[in-house]
């Protein structure tokens, strides 16, 4: 009665048993197992492998479990028969045999439960995701999108303030020396806005006015290349600086101090103002006395001047090796032969490469040379600040 009853436990146990497989029966063919676990491993190379998450897990688990019911069922119906056709002694010893393979296939059944419910609840809750697997050394490269036309929207550029336009101020000069504290007055032109395009780097021209016209501003700006400004006939791509010489006895008394300070107060007051002066295209012209003034500015400063223009300077010469910027110099043919005389004995032997010497005919006398600054005369202004 004994064996019977375990034999009927036994045939209950293997009939739970033998359900497993049949359901996932399946998943049991080779090529389901072989997809399922290359699916799960990510081993198809150079492919897209799509699957659900919680289904390649649950039929990798049937495959899995699958197996060890087969497993456990073949052991237990092996000991079983021989356990119903041996003696009780030989019958004891694959009883304890028995019991364990029994409880594996407890717990194989209960582990398969809990799995498929785990499984089912996964299955509703989580997403669904694609992977991208590629292990091969030469992957199919991706298309290259064809490029979509595009359109480019230059921005307006915001207009340059136009701070064209003249005024007159003073400053004390600072330096030391018998100049410190002395007064300069000077004129300022600014060029227009559409004369420069941009207030960076703004040529600088210092103009040094002659004998008669330093008794006042007024006065300076009555002749020479600041009246030419004033009445449109001329107008430099450059700002005009024309300072006005302090002294009673009408003239320059120590021209390179006078012109330097003027020349660093300025460069001052334009950054003020929004201009940036051109430290590097800074140049001078002066007339009669101013042109004697520009002529000992040129030499006390020679790395400050980009170029000069003098006209009919009231002095000799000197020592030309002492001018190092490009220099054009002017005498009428008509004037006094005292100073153009000694300046084309200076420089007509070639000998200075930076400095050339005319005499231009057809101006009457020593105050119309002046008209060269005219561009229908020449060209000197944009020679300056080119």
């Amino acid at each position: 009665m004994k064996k019977i009853l375990t034999i009927t436990a036994i045939m209950i146990l293997c009939s739970l048993l033998f359900a497993i497989p049949c359901e996932a029966s399946s998943e049991l063919g080779w090529s389901n197992i072989k997809n399922t676990v290359d699916g799960f491993v990510g081993k198809a190379e150079g492919k897209e492998i799509g699957f659900d998450s919680a289904d390649a897990v649950k039929s990798l688990a049937s495959i899995l479990v699958t197996i060890g019911v087969i497993i456990v069922l073949a052991g237990i119906l092996i000991i079983g028969i021989k356990y119903m056709m041996v003696s009780p002694n030989e019958a004891a010893k694959l009883k304890s045999r028995l019991v364990g393979l029994v409880i594996a296939g407890i717990v194989i059944i209960g582990a398969y439960g809990i799995w498929l419910l785990a499984g089912n609840a996964f299955t509703n809750i989580a997403p669904t995701y694609n992977m991208v697997v590629n292990t091969s050394m030469n992957p199919t490269p991706t298309p290259t999108p064809t490029p979509t036309a595009t359109t480019t929207v230059t921005p307006t550029p915001t207009p340059v303030k136009d701070l064209g336009g003249t005024y007159t101020s003073s400053f004390t000069v600072e330096e030391a020396g018998a100049y410190k504290g002395q007064k300069i007055e000077y004129w300022t032109s600014i060029p227009k806005a559409s004369t420069v395009g941009t207030y960076e780097k703004v040529p600088l021209i210092i103009y040094l006015h002659g004998r008669y016209e330093g008794a006042s501003l007024s006065n300076v700006t009555s002749a020479g290349l600041p009246s030419y400004i004033l009445n449109n006939s001329v107008t430099p791509n450059a700002m005009v600086v024309a300072p006005r010489f302090a002294n009673s006895t009408k003239q320059w008394t120590m021209p390179a101090v006078e012109v330097y300070a003027t020349v660093k107060h300025i460069i001052a007051e334009a950054k003020e103002k929004g201009i940036t002066i051109d430290e590097n295209n800074i140049s001078i012209t002066g007339f009669s006395i101013g042109g004697a003034g520009a002529l000992d500015a040129i030499k006390t400063y020679p790395n400050l001047f980009h170029k000069a223009v003098l006209i009919s300077p009231q002095d000799n010469p000197g020592d030309l090796s002492q001018i190092k910027c490009e220099t054009k110099v002017y005498f009428e043919t008509n004037e006094s032969k005292k100073y153009s005389t000694n300046w084309k004995n200076a420089t007509g032997n070639g000998q200075w490469s930076n400095i050339t010497f005319e005499m231009p005919s057809g101006y009457g006398n020593h105050g119309s040379i002046q008209k060269i600054y005219l561009p229908s005369n020449s060209s000197v202004i944009e020679w300056m600040t080119k």
